[in-house]
């Protein structure tokens, strides 16, 4: 919400073939291995980089303080609840992306919404780690946040660590954490570990808890998409808001990282030798070649397969 409403918007080809690869492991949608080769191909000669970055300076940039923003006006965009969503970072440029410069004919025509939505961000979202402490002051609380899927790729952000929908950092207030397909530098596990911290670096070195808000009452869920939940957390869940006193990870017979896999109750602690749950392909999770050498063979193999798929389709449409 945060990137729609403040006009983020990106296309990367690497973080389309990652959500496509997701798309097919989480049963979302099936996308034939020819289309997907296909994309592949465009991705790897350059051609839908070359696609999407005309689309974004011949077209976008001329529409997007236009129609774009005429859109979200006409659409959930001006329900309060929806930005409610928008990190405060980007809050001002949502503003002024959907209403337009202060003092315009919109920010007038729109103060009743614009008021309601200055006063949540002012009494509500700037003052989440004090709200979320009273919470905990009060009760027992219990977060986990889920990870290991491509968040939607149409935003500059498409390569945070993130469940489809949510990135890490804001689903466990406050965890550090890398890029896809990076790690935590090897310093700065060093210096967290130098300072007793170690224990709270993911086995995939990919998010470090100890920078969270309430860093023993959160766990991180490998492998699973945004909007499944089994019965494992439920269970997590309902042991640490009925407990006597506050229950921390120590305290329960998983560990702070675990992985699942889709449609399955079941955490497992997460190990070196099993946190890689990423279905991606190989070409979608390493860096982008940086040679001309480097970019030919990603492009040849790219091909090959395409060419391989091609013939199987022909071959295919012939036996009928």
């Amino acid at each position: 919400m945060s990137g729609a409403l403040s006009g983020d918007f990106a296309v990367e080809g690497d973080s389309i073939a990652r959500f496509i690869d997701d798309a097919d492991h989480f049963d979302v949608f099936h996308i034939d291995s020819f289309v997907s080769s296909t994309l592949e191909l465009l991705e790897a000669s350059g051609a839908l980089d070359k696609m999407s970055t005309a689309a974004r300076t011949q077209i976008y940039y001329k529409i997007e303080k236009g129609v774009v923003s005429a859109i979200a006006r006409a659409t959930v965009f001006t329900m309060p609840c929806y930005w409610a969503l928008v990190s405060t970072d980007k809050y001002e440029k949502a503003k002024e992306y959907v209403f337009g410069e202060e003092g315009s004919e919109k920010r007038e025509q729109y103060a009743g919404l614009i008021e309601k939505i200055d006063n949540y961000e002012t009494t509500v979202k700037e003052n989440i780690p004090s709200l979320m402490q009273s919470v905990a002051d009060n009760g027992n609380i219990c977060i986990i946040s889920k990870y290991g899927s491509q968040i939607v790729p149409i935003f500059k952000d498409s390569d945070l660590i993130a469940d489809q929908y949510a990135s890490v950092t804001r689903s466990s207030f406050g965890a550090t954490t890398s890029k896809i397909g990076e790690t935590l530098s090897d310093e700065y596990i060093a210096e967290r570990t130098a300072e007793g911290l170690g224990k709270y670096i993911s086995p995939d070195k990919q998010i470090d808890a100890s920078t969270c808000q309430f860093r023993d009452c959160t766990y991180f869920v490998k492998g699973v998409k945004h909007g499944d939940w089994s019965k494992t957390e439920n269970n997590i869940i309902m042991r640490t808001i009925e407990g006597d006193v506050q229950l921390t990870v120590d305290d329960m017979e998983y560990t702070q990282f675990v992985v699942t896999y889709p449609g399955s109750s079941d955490w497992e602690p997460m190990t070196e030798e099993n946190c890689n749950t990423e279905v991606w392909s190989d070409e979608a999770s390493a860096p982008e070649p940086t040679t001309k050498a480097g970019r030919l063979t990603l492009f040849i193999k790219a091909l090959v397969k395409w060419l391989g798929l091609f013939i199987e389709k022909i071959s295919a449409l012939l036996e009928k």
